[in-house]
């Protein structure tokens, strides 16, 4: 699926998430803010402060540490301000805790939050959004990421969407408990 080797990130935990946000847009980026609504909260520290046009933005988050066997999943909205355009870039971005042995070998989330009840059998699922001007994510921001602006599944397929300000996305996530989420932002041509 990805060109990038996002699985060296991970550091074993069963939920985490290793994604790489392509910067093809013709614009610098400034990292804005994370929030995290489940997950690990000290990675953040290891975001860089631009992002040049044809460069990635690595990022990895994670369940919480401790304790070991809490039923939670890592998923959050990262906020990137397009500098030029005075937009943010929202991506949200979820792997959601859950046991296949409570279901049956079906995957369906139990007790995280996580994973909106409209996809299918997959958890992990992300999203991307266009606001304007400068935009610090929230949990209305990541409620409307997961509920109402049709998130992707993490499927291992290619998506695409239009954005706003002649930009479109091209992503993939996978469904593992160590998923990968690689997403294209570029000009509409």
């Amino acid at each position: 699926m990805s060109r990038l080797k996002l699985h060296t990130m991970f550091t074993g935990y069963d939920r985490e998430v290793a994604m790489g946000v392509i910067n093809e847009s013709g614009y610098p980026w400034k990292v804005l803010s994370v929030y995290n609504y489940e997950g690990a909260r000290d990675n953040y520290k290891r975001l860089p402060s631009q992002v040049n046009n044809n460069k990635t933005l690595l990022y990895r988050a994670s369940k919480p540490h401790e304790p070991a066997d809490i039923d939670m999943g890592a998923c959050g909205v990262i906020a990137i301000y397009i500098q030029g355009l005075d937009k943010t870039l929202a991506v949200a971005y979820s792997a959601a805790y859950y046991d296949r042995n409570l279901h049956g070998g079906k995957s369906r989330s139990t007790q995280s939050n996580c994973s909106p009840p409209m996809l299918s059998e997959t958890p992990n699922w992300w999203n991307i959004k266009i606001y304007p001007g400068k935009w610090l994510p929230d949990y209305s921001t990541y409620k409307e990421l997961y509920f109402l602006e049709r998130p992707f599944e993490g499927d291992s397929k290619w998506h695409n969407r239009s954005l706003d300000s002649g930009l479109k996305i091209k992503g993939a996530m996978s469904n593992d408990g160590q998923a990968t989420l690689e997403m294209h932002v570029s000009r509409v041509q």
